[in-house]
Formats: C-alpha cells, structure tokens, sequence
C-alpha cells in the first residue's frame, strides 16, 4: 500500500490466516510499501473493460442504535461473507486482465461502505474495476505469486499501467488448495481492515482504506494455478486522487464510537485518525478501560505516512464476548497535537 507524500523507506508486510479443517491449506499476504509513482516506460498495456458499482449507503451510519448496526450488518456485510469473488475474461498464463463481476463490486462497496460507516466517514460514491491499472497489477502479482509494490519489468505479466497501480494500491494474494475455491469478499476486507501480525503495526492497509477523503476507489483481483494451489490477488487503488472530498469528522476510529459488531474486531490493534493534517499523535497516550475496568495497552504507533494522520495501538488482550452480551470499551487520548483530549466509547456486540 503506498504512503503519502511525506514518508519514505520501504516494508513488506505479509499476514497468514490459520490452517482449516479437513487439511484446508489457505494463506493471506497483505503488503504495505510507501512508494511514489512510477514513470510510464513505454510498455504496452491491457485496459479492462469499465464496470462500476452505485453506493447503496450515502449517508453515515446512527451506530447510537444497536438494532440499526444489526440491521446494517444483515445487508450490508453478512452477503459479502457468503459472496465469492467472481471473475471473468483473464488468464494469467496469457497475460490477460480478468474482469471482476458488477456483482462482486457492489457486494464489496456495500460492506466498505459499511466499514466505512463504522468508522464515522463519508460513504463512497462508486467503485470501478477500470481506468486505474488495478485488474492490471493484480494480474502481475498474481501470474508470479508474490507481492510487490515495485514489479520489475521482468516479471511475468509486467505492463508499465499495473506497475504504477502497484504503488499506489493495497494489495493482497490469498491461497487455497481446496477445488473451485475463491476467497469472500468479506474475508479481502477483512484482510485489510484486520491488518493483523507484526509487520502491520501501524494498521496501514485500514487507514487507507478508512482515509476520510475517499469517494471514489478502483480495485481489480486476478487469479492463477500453480501446483495444485488456486491464487487469487486484489488490487484497491487508494492514493489520493481528483475525487477527494476534503471535509468529514474530525476524529474516527476503528473501532468506531458507539454499536460495533464484534466479528469486525481487528484482534485488539486499535486505531484512532483525524481528518486535519494539523492533527498529529506522536506525544499521544491512551487509557482504555472494558466496563470500567482498565485495559492494558501496547505498542503506540503515531503515524503521518498512510491516509489520515493517526494513532494505533495493541491492546494486550484481544477482547472476547459471551453470545448476547455487550461490552463497553472507553477511550481517552490525551496529548494530541493542536487538540484536546478525545474521548469515545465502543460497545461491542454480536448482530
């Protein structure tokens, strides 16, 4: 996933998801690289075909109402955990863009939108699968199998369109051995938002994704078959772009304020963002405590690099939930530059 304008440096950030049942081998990989745009070098590329999606949510959610985040989650995110990711037209062997379904591109802004909302920001407005690159780098990290945020020219499906796409993108390659199989649309989203294990601190795949600007994002996925695995990547195009809308809370977080599905819990890496740049959380503290009583907190991560500036932390233990109960986890963070303290409270809850 690609940084802002002012970070620098590089990090490969990959994620794995446990073994399943009946010897189910399935893999995520989730990297993050700040990286600028690259120059065109004159390569031929394959633009797929337009395909957008129309919101269904334009307004932000009352999260105040647990029957409303209940009643939101049944029809919004529940169909995108029953949805697989639906492709067409490509070939990895051939070099050829898969285009990804109307379908899967509404079922995926609709349970983004949902996050979205969750969080406190504007809903988007449309995603597209074309225009951007993104079925494009898709395809190369999906004809080679890894992740990258640089593809050379010789790697295999290279177009100087998905290369630049690349560094500009989150992206995510999923495996499984298992016959027919294609992820959930619901487990790419959760992939990012979750952004789990060590080289995903920061949460920077989630604060894109989450950045308070978007309206209008391009994703594209690719698939190819090596030794008995099925690989299938994604591509999400997030760097700022013409669309942006620069208004919205001057706070959000993950989890957000108010009503929260316990299923979208990112395993206790908490994150805080302020929409003004003039925001920032490298003095910050935080102080949480789960029905009054206090949480121990870890690793703070201040970051200005990904999305809205932000705050991340761990807390020690991931939190749990008896079927039909709530629990309500408080936040105050203090020191935070060119604000006062912000305080909020999440109740977590099983829809």
């Amino acid at each position: 996933m690609p940084s802002g304008p002012r970070s620098g440096g590089a990090r490969l950030h990959r994620m794995t998801v446990p073994l399943g049942l009946l010897a189910v081998l399935a893999c995520t990989a989730l990297c993050a690289l700040p990286s600028s745009a690259r120059a065109d070098t004159g390569a031929t590329s394959v633009t797929p075909s337009a395909r957008a999606a129309s919101p269904t949510t334009r307004t932000r959610i009352d999260t105040s109402t647990r029957a409303t985040v209940a009643a939101l989650w049944r029809r919004d995110w529940r169909p995108a955990a029953r949805a697989r990711v639906s492709l067409s037209g490509g070939s990895a062997l051939l070099c050829l863009p898969y285009q990804t379904s109307p379908a899967t591109l509404a079922t995926m802004l609709r349970a983004l939108n949902f996050a979205r909302g969750l969080s406190g920001v504007a809903p988007l407005t449309s995603l597209t699968d074309a225009g951007s690159g993104a079925a494009l780098s898709a395809l190369i990290q999906a004809a080679n199998r890894v992740l990258t945020h640089t593809p050379g020219s010789r790697m295999l499906c290279y177009t100087a369109s998905g290369a630049r796409a690349a560094g500009r993108s989150d992206i995510g390659l999923w495996g499984s051995t298992v016959d027919n199989w294609r992820p959930s649309i619901a487990s790419v989203l959760t992939g990012y938002l979750t952004d789990s294990g060590g080289g995903n601190a920061d949460a920077a795949h989630r604060l894109w994704l989450l950045r308070t600007a978007a309206r209008k994002l391009t994703t594209g996925f690719a698939m190819s078959h090596s030794g008995g695995w099925t690989w299938v990547s994604n591509d999400t195009v997030v760097f700022p772009n013409a669309a942006d809308v620069r208004s919205g809370p001057k706070f959000h977080a993950w989890p957000g304020k108010g009503y929260f599905p316990i299923q979208l819990e990112p395993h206790g890496r908490w994150s805080l963002s302020a929409a003004s740049s003039r925001i920032g959380f490298r003095h910050a503290r935080v102080r949480v405590t789960r029905n009054g009583h206090r949480v121990k907190v870890k690793r703070l991560m201040p970051t200005t690099s990904y999305g809205d500036n932000s705050l991340t932390w761990q807390l020690a233990s991931r939190p749990r939930l008896h079927h039909k109960k709530t629990a309500k986890y408080c936040v105050k963070v203090t020191h935070i530059r060119h604000s006062k303290a912000y305080s909020y409270c999440t109740y977590l809850f099983r829809p």
